[in-house]
């Protein structure tokens, strides 16, 4: 900074000022310069690269009679007269942040940090407290709200099996294939697998699972493969879901029929996937729990007609975006 704000030279002085240069006869400019044939009596070896370029090669000249070693014009805006005052600024600068630093030099000096004393607290309900009080339920309006509970056997069962419990929403779908012609219910229960359209449309929106290993949600499933050894699955951050597919489970005499029937009956929804000519009734596959079913006719063209059939005494408000008679891919 003393070198910038030195005002024993003028501003045109400052740029003009160069190296000793020799001659355009002693600069070889038909030879590129390189790092060998610079000495010390050569001056600026760059000023002596942009020299030679200048004359070897027009073409990078900004104007016919412009050396690129010249130096470049700052225009109006910025002045020799603005540079001397922007130096003096930065001059008067400095000097004014080396006085403040040191007037408080001690003061300034960064102390020793300590990590802080750990005390146990003064409550067995203090970190509740806490986390209540983050929670904003201390609040005047939410105080008055807060209930004591009863401490008896059936609030220590459930504070036991809390952990257990699931943290999402929870679903259990079931999946049902129904081939041509099959019309009764045992001979769509029977069914080991579905057609390729079928495993498709299931592998589409789900993927499968190892019951024996799966930690999350089993929708009733069981992990000795006495309902199979997979199952589709299907999870969100606020969410899982568990299919109750027909072909997944196995089949063996009556006693898998009724398993099927007994995870598939009690689903709230059911997915029927017909491949058979007429439409589905609710009566083949009678339930009491079965509140909506999602009835897919898969069509030549590759698309797939719904019909959707709730409980006659019903009353399930609107929901979507799937509707009854609608075309969907």
């Amino acid at each position: 900074l003393s070198a910038l704000t030195s005002t024993g030279s003028s501003c045109a002085a400052r740029f003009t000022e160069r190296p000793p240069q020799r001659t355009p006869a002693e600069r070889h400019l038909t030879a590129l310069p390189v790092h060998d044939s610079f000495t010390a009596a050569d001056g600026d070896n760059l000023n002596e690269l942009l020299q030679y370029l200048s004359a070897s090669s027009g073409e990078c000249l900004p104007s016919p009679d412009v050396c690129l070693a010249n130096p470049a014009d700052c225009g109006p805006i910025f002045s020799c007269t603005l540079e001397d005052r922007l130096l003096r600024t930065i001059g008067n600068q400095h000097q004014r942040e080396q006085m403040y630093a040191r007037q408080f030099n001690s003061s300034m000096a960064a102390s020793s940090c300590n990590p802080a004393v750990s005390r146990p607290p003064a409550s067995v309900f203090h970190h509740s407290r806490c986390l209540l009080q983050h929670l904003g339920f201390f609040n005047a309006d939410k105080i008055k709200t807060f209930r004591l509970l009863n401490k008896n056997d059936k609030l220590r069962r459930e504070l036991k099996h809390l952990d257990s419990r699931p943290y999402r929403e929870t679903h259990k779908i079931g999946v049902v294939y129904v081939a041509p012609g099959q019309d009764d219910k045992r001979t769509i229960l029977c069914n080991t697998k579905g057609s390729a359209a079928f495993e498709a449309f299931v592998s589409a929106m789900s993927w499968e699972v190892d019951l024996s290993t799966h930690p999350g949600f089993m929708g009733g499933l069981q992990r000795n493969a006495a309902t199979g050894a997979t199952a589709p699955y299907f999870a969100t951050s606020a969410m899982e879901a568990v299919f109750h597919v027909s072909t997944r489970m196995p089949t063996v005499e009556e006693t898998g029929i009724i398993n099927k029937l007994r995870h598939i009956g009690n689903d709230e929804v059911q997915i029927i996937w017909s491949e058979h000519d007429r439409d589905w009734r609710r009566d083949i596959i009678r339930t009491e729990f079965g509140d909506v079913m999602i009835v897919l006719y898969p069509m030549k063209n590759g698309l797939c007609r719904v019909q959707i059939l709730t409980k006659p005494d019903s009353k399930l408000p609107h929901f979507g975006p799937l509707f009854d008679g609608a075309v969907v891919d």
